[in-house]
């Protein structure tokens, strides 16, 4: 049986205090996190949204 990724798409506009704990709902999926791909959408965001984000796909590759 093939695995199938599922994508999630996520509109990010200074969200910086939300981006965390939305970020740990997804690692807790019981699909597993591993089947899943994150995009980001950052309409450029004022506060640092951008940096939280960054930091998170430097550290997963479906990020």
């Amino acid at each position: 049986m093939t695995k199938k990724n599922i994508s999630i798409i996520i509109p990010v506009y200074n969200s910086k205090k939300y981006i965390p704990k939305t970020f740990e709902s997804l690692l807790n999926q019981t699909i597993g996190f591993e089947n899943l791909e994150i995009i980001f959408v950052d309409d450029n965001s004022k506060d640092n949204s951008g940096e939280i984000i960054d930091k998170y796909s430097k550290e997963y590759s479906n990020v």
